[in-house]
């Protein structure tokens, strides 16, 4: 009888932090995943299966040095490669170096798209607090216009008109803090003034 060899391996990592950073960083990586697919279908599929090989794979990642969205990006690449070949041999698909140069400025862009969220979240909250309660009825709670309208005692007519000048209002907001690149919009307004 011989002994069976066994590897030392480091400690399981805790599932929390796992669960934590995963939480923390799923649309983004379910946008750079839809960007590399174009099917929200398939990037379903593909988020799934990259959560579990992210999962198998977690007590690889430097939980103190590491930074986890460039770490799950390199493996959901992998992953989302994989998932295009299997399914390539049933339509027509991109070339490798088309996807590599998509996956390169997906990547970038959801840096973009991460901060223009963030800066939005403070122009928001510029806002009077009627429009903001307009906007959170309207999108929160994901009312029809219909709805918005009846809830917030408004004709249709109006609440088109109101969201469409706080769309405005709120992408000039955003785009001034992106251009100043100021992300704490401090020093940003709505109407322009600083």
């Amino acid at each position: 009888m011989h002994a069976a060899t066994s590897k030392s391996k480091i400690p399981m990592a805790d599932p929390r932090e796992f669960i934590q950073l995963l939480m923390e960083n799923e649309r983004r990586i379910y946008a750079y995943i839809r960007t590399l697919l174009g099917n929200s279908a398939d990037a379903e599929d593909v988020l799934q299966e990259t959560s579990i090989v992210l999962w198998d794979k977690f007590d690889d990642f430097d939980q103190v040095n590491g930074n986890f969205i460039a770490w799950s990006f390199k493996i959901t690449f992998y992953n989302a490669q994989n998932f295009r070949r299997k399914k390539g041999r049933s339509k027509v698909i991109f070339s490798d170096q088309v996807f590599n140069a998509v996956a390169d400025r997906s990547a970038q862009m959801v840096d973009q798209l991460d901060q223009r969220h963030e800066l939005l979240a403070v122009c928001i909250e510029k806002l009077s607090p009627q429009d903001r309660d307009l906007l959170r009825l309207r999108y929160d709670l994901n009312s029809s216009i219909e709805v918005t309208a009846q809830k917030s005692g408004r004709t249709t007519s109006a609440v088109y008109k109101a969201l469409s000048r706080m769309r405005a209002a709120l992408y000039q907001c955003v785009d001034r803090a992106v251009a100043a690149q100021d992300t704490s919009v401090g020093g940003v307004s709505l109407d322009g003034q600083s």
